[in-house]
């Protein structure tokens, strides 16, 4: 097997999603492949909010329970396949605009260390809301420039 673009995610998956073979990651549209570490705070209290926000033509797609399923659903929804960029920048924008309006979560949390790639391109992205962001670690082949 030969490959330009390499991943690898290992998952601690956390209640309610439970372990099974739809919560693994990466998930996948297309071309395109995504991988999530982190987690939306307080997630059984948005999670109906957040799936309001996905497009039928990605909701219908999901095949598991999880926050990082979702984020990709909702990446999708803004613009994934045209922008990635601006797709994360505004999902988690809104994921942060719902956890702020709901009233029951009074120390709102957000943590995403992301990594997506069309096959040819790949974007990662780190960013945290009330803690710390998770690690996120890149590499590079070796090769005559370094």
């Amino acid at each position: 097997m030969f490959t330009y673009v390499c991943g690898s995610h290992v998952c601690v998956c956390a209640p309610p999603a439970g372990v099974s073979r739809q919560n693994c990651h990466p998930f996948t549209h297309g071309k395109w492949t995504f991988m999530h570490n982190g987690s939306i705070g307080d997630y059984p209290l948005v999670k109906k909010r957040l799936e309001a926000l996905v497009s039928d033509e990605y909701y219908t797609c999901r095949l598991g329970s999880t926050d990082s399923e979702l984020i990709f659903a909702l990446a999708l929804t803004f613009g994934l396949l045209e922008t990635p960029v601006l797709s994360i920048c505004r999902t988690l924008e809104a994921i942060l605009r719902v956890i702020k309006d709901t009233p029951a979560i009074t120390k709102p949390v957000v943590l995403a260390c992301i990594a997506l790639t069309n096959g040819t391109r790949v974007y990662a992205f780190r960013w945290s809301y009330g803690k710390a962001s998770p690690s996120l670690y890149f590499g590079l082949p070796k090769t005559s420039m370094n």
